[in-house]
């Protein structure tokens, strides 16, 4: 790392088994070869979570690691108010300090915490998955209620498979448990028969006595409705693609354009669908499948709202049912593509995006002569890269480039992506001789991290190498089990 001149900071923490929390520092750098580099250099234990105290560890760290803080760059945490404080926290400390240390928050928590807000402010698709946890915890928690879930499966010459438990933690990360939930409530293809499985195996519990039977009879009741049924075709439409963008963004190599290129697919993904023609595929389909599943949909009881709030305000009568279920969609849909605009605007997001864009430019034609792109290279290098000398050189970098891919017979016609940049300069050293300030602007550009994946990584290795079994290690020998278990590959 300390070769490769410029690094950042990637922070997170966690509680091990011994309650005890640990704070997991890793540097991001990139080579020479614009390869990026996510390295795990261990586990700080500490005894408060504020930012001094966090920051004191953090500048620990990098004098035993021999890195000068001078040559950090950026800086990638999660949004607790003692990490991304505007006053006090542990980045706006650091910026104060060495001001070229950009920070942004973590792009995969930021997904998560969008989901988190659709979940508050859709009450279908949060009510649907509070039932759902309840009904996947109820048959997972008792060897006896697994064991006649099984058997109503055997019964039908089916193949058996749990549930999957939601995960606590990651949002996002929740498809397998709405899959393995529909999987026992669907139609199957290969004897036409409705799979009223967990259905089957509540409605059995249900009548024990005692308070596993209330229980089981309770969630009997809510999944016979349309509602819940709804709620959990809409929620699974919605966390598979919000899935995918998370195993996008937990990348190591991952960067800002590849971030938005992936944000903005699956916003696209969203608007097509929330019009009419999505609404009704989707209702029609949720109708078929709910055929003999559940309960007939119904219009909710006309509620008059409080006069305490607004006398003015009317309730509002739908004409039918598909009119109530068209606003639920509409502003489902609706409410998770603004999350994720809002969430993925960040302040510094806007300088990084005018870097990526004047790379990208210089690559595909000489610059105008304005001078607009100067203030934020300046902005964003301070003193990394002769300015001046760039400036002559973005005047030449379009003619290398298209010269490189003559003569390897590249099929690109016009360059949009960094990776393409770094692909064109791997093949011909030359550019990377002539172009020095150029090679440094993309090597700055990548160093700056938008995840802190690496660290929850990190994080499992802990649960595996400290479990029940093993509480009592020391620090010293914790982070050598760690590190050995993290680059076992390389050792």
């Amino acid at each position: 790392v300390s070769s490769r001149k410029w690094f950042s900071l990637i922070r997170d923490e966690t509680c091990d088994e011994s309650t005890v929390e640990k704070l997991c520092i890793t540097i991001r750098s990139v080579d020479s070869n614009y390869n990026v580099f996510e390295d795990v250099v261990g586990l700080y234990a500490t005894s408060t979570q504020n930012a001094s105290t966090i920051v004191e560890a953090i500048y620990d760290v990098l004098v035993r690691c021999g890195l000068d803080m001078i040559n950090c760059r950026g800086q990638s945490y999660d949004g607790a108010s003692n990490m991304s404080g505007i006053y006090n926290g542990v980045s706006s400390i650091i910026l104060n300090q060495y001001s070229k240390a950009i920070y942004v928050h973590c792009v995969a928590h930021c997904l998560d915490l969008a989901v988190h807000d659709l979940t508050d402010q859709c009450a279908s698709v949060g009510y649907c998955l509070l039932y759902m946890k309840d009904i996947i915890d109820f048959i997972r928690r008792s060897p006896k209620r697994r064991a006649i879930l099984k058997n109503i499966v055997n019964q039908i010459s089916l193949s058996y498979a749990n549930l999957t438990a939601l995960c606590p933690t990651r949002w996002t990360m929740r498809t397998s448990s709405y899959d393995s939930l529909l999987k026992v409530m669907s139609k199957d293809t290969n004897t036409l028969m409705r799979r009223l499985d967990i259905q089957e195996a509540l409605y059995t519990i249900s009548e024990e006595k005692g308070g596993p039977g209330i229980k089981a009879n309770g969630l009997y009741e809510q999944m016979k409705k349309f509602d819940f049924f709804l709620g959990l075709k809409l929620g699974y439409l919605i966390f598979t693609d919000a899935e995918k963008l998370s195993r996008v963004l937990r990348s190591t190599d991952c960067c800002l354009q590849d971030v938005f290129c992936a944000a903005q697919a699956t916003i696209h993904r969203f608007e097509p669908i929330q019009g009419d023609n999505g609404l009704e595929l989707f209702y029609d389909q949720v109708i078929k499948e709910s055929d003999g599943l559940t309960e007939q949909p119904v219009l909710p009881r006309p509620r008059r709202p409080p006069q305490r709030y607004d006398i003015n305000i009317n309730s509002v009568n739908y004409t039918s049912c598909t009119n109530y279920y068209r606003k639920i969609y509409v502003e489902t849909l609706e409410s998770i593509i603004n999350l994720l605009r809002n969430r993925f605007t960040q302040r510094n997001f806007k300088l990084l995006c005018e870097v990526e864009n004047f790379i990208l430019s210089i690559c595909n034609k000489p610059p105008d002569g304005s001078n607009d792109h100067i203030g934020v290279i300046i902005e964003f290098c301070r003193h990394d890269i002769n300015v001046e000398k760039l400036k002559v050189e973005s005047f030449m970098i379009s003619d290398f480039f298209k010269a490189a891919i003559n003569t390897n017979q590249m099929k690109i016609k016009q360059i949009t992506k960094i990776s393409t940049v770094c692909e064109i300069l791997n093949t011909r050293k030359i550019g990377k001789e002539m172009f020095q300030e150029f090679d440094k602007l993309i090597r700055l550009y990548l160093t700056i991290p938008v995840t802190t994946a690496t660290a929850e990584r990190a994080f499992s290795t802990l649960n595996r190498v400290k479990n029940a079994l093993r509480t009592s290690m020391t620090q010293s020998q914790l982070n050598h089990c760690l590190l050995a278990h993290i680059y076992k590959e390389k050792l």
